[in-house]
């Protein structure tokens, strides 16, 4: 319900910005969207530590709404999800191991940009910055099971920065094409076990090993055609 009442929130405060003038809409693909280093951090002192994460890289489509100032998009994407673990030994040696694919994942993603556009001509740059909400859908594996719950585990907030760029074709017409890097919290899968086993090893009097989740982090792509009203 939390979840539900911020993607209400976001629409109703995007809405109320879209009463300026040079409201927009469109439409594009996502190209590419990495999270990456989703994982749980097990450090043992005066070892090394060990690490299990799971890589989220996906693609689609998206539709997006613009009001000069901000942006709101929401899409539906593809992705693959990967497993892999890092061992102490692999630490050292800067190497990672590919545990493997888990199966491809369906879902649907919301953001909301902060933009400031600067016009040169038939050409508009601008920075952005803002929230993200990735919900999954389904998680199914290559022999066609599927997840119970996958969304209550997977899915994930974030925050976007990046700068985007608008070719104006006519004017009413143009293409956008937006570059950012994403951080996403944790997933609950990973938060829970981190937690989970940070109660058992102090339940066991054991100072020596510290759990923690990290971030997931990557790049997204996108490329669209919008049209001014």
């Amino acid at each position: 319900m939390k979840k539900i009442a911020l993607i209400t929130l976001l629409v109703l405060v995007t809405t109320g910005t879209f009463a300026q003038t040079g409201m927009s809409i469109g439409g594009g693909g996502t190209i590419i969207d990495f999270s990456l280093n989703n994982a749980l951090k097990i450090d043992i002192s005066g070892i090394g530590d060990l690490k299990y994460g799971l890589n989220n890289v996906s693609f689609g489509g998206f539709f997006f709404f613009d009001a000069v100032y901000a942006e709101i998009d929401i899409g539906y994407a593809f992705g693959s999800l990967d497993a892999w673990t890092k061992d102490i030994m692999d630490a050292l040696q800067d190497e990672g191991i590919v545990d493997g694919r888990i199966g491809t994942l369906m879902q649907l993603q919301f953001s909301l940009l902060g933009k400031y556009p600067i016009e040169f001509g038939r050409i508009t740059v601008f920075p952005l910055i803002g929230i993200s909400y990735n919900r999954v859908l389904l998680l199914m594996d290559d022999d066609g099971n599927s997840f119970k719950d996958a969304g209550k585990w997977l899915s994930q907030f974030g925050f976007l920065a990046g700068a985007g760029l608008d070719f104006e074709i006519i004017s009413s017409l143009y293409l956008r094409a937006e570059t950012m890097f994403q951080l996403r919290l944790p997933t609950k899968l990973i938060k829970d076990t981190a937690d989970e086993l940070k109660a058992a090893f102090k339940l066991l009097g054991v100072s020596s090993i510290d759990v923690k989740s990290t971030l997931g982090l990557g790049a997204v792509l996108k490329l669209a055609v919008g049209y001014k009203f």
